[in-house]
């Protein structure tokens, strides 16, 4: 114990005995037993605090999957904004091509009477004709 011999502890006993006397060192070993108790409280409360510091930090698996979540949170909104871009580029070449082919790609709402057979008319091609505007004639 603490690299102290028998030899040396009998001699440490008789210095206490001498020095202190016979009646003080009930009261001073009772403070001792307090002091080891103290200690021994506060250590434990302190292995206690480590254990929960230790549950409470995450794991490498835990920290790949919270920065894989955030790379795909991250990632998912300019795909969204890229496909929302997509689909109105996509309209509008629809409309582009319906306008140089002389065929709108919806009626408006409350068209004269008549336009329907214009823009039917417009459609045809003549016969042997391919490619975009051929009309019926040239499928």
């Amino acid at each position: 114990m603490f690299g102290i011999g028998w030899t040396e502890f009998i001699v440490i006993a008789l210095a206490f005995l001498i020095f202190l006397g016979p009646k003080e060192i009930p009261r001073v070993f009772n403070k001792l037993g307090r002091l080891m108790r103290e200690l021994n409280a506060a250590s434990r409360e302190l292995r206690n605090q480590l254990e929960v510091e230790m549950r409470d930090i995450p794991t490498p698996q835990k920290i790949a999957d919270e920065i894989k979540a955030e790379m795909e949170a991250a990632t998912a909104e300019p795909y969204a904004e890229m496909r929302a871009l997509d689909a109105e580029l996509k309209r509008d070449l629809g409309d582009l091509e319906a306008e140089s082919t002389g065929v709108p790609a919806a009626l408006p709402q409350g068209a004269p009477d008549g336009v329907e057979q214009t823009i039917e008319a417009a459609g045809e091609a003549p016969s042997g004709a391919t490619g975009p505007g051929a009309g019926e004639n040239g499928r």
